[in-house]
């Protein structure tokens, strides 16, 4: 497989494996001590990251600069909002730093080409 090749699947790749990864943490919403309705309620706020990353995934398949744009901002964004806490942003935000780094490679090889 070409670089090129690698260059444009290995951005996308990555957002669907942090999308997948993010989604495990929604699974802590389904408590025994709660009705259903309250769970699927805690779950459905729990995954609203995950519907970011898809809908940024969707937006940026064939425009990489929105991916670049976007996934930078989602990163520094948590890196603020999760201040001090420096595991939870190298969790977190360097996944999706990394990401956006991966469209930034995927849209200058496909301005270069």
């Amino acid at each position: 497989m070409k670089i090129s090749k690698w260059a444009h699947w290995l951005p996308r790749i990555s957002a669907i494996v942090l999308a997948l990864f993010l989604s495990l943490f929604s699974l802590d919403a389904f408590n025994e001590n709660q009705s259903i309705i309250a769970s699927i309620v805690d779950w459905l706020i729990h995954v609203t990251p995950v519907w970011f990353i898809l809908i940024v995934l969707i937006a940026s398949w064939k425009r990489p600069i929105i991916g670049t744009v976007m996934f930078t901002l989602a990163g520094l964004y948590y890196s603020i909002a999760a201040w001090g806490n420096w595991n939870w942003i190298a969790s977190i935000a360097g996944p999706l730093i990394i990401v956006a780094i991966l469209y930034y490679i995927s849209y200058r090889k496909n301005s270069t080409s």
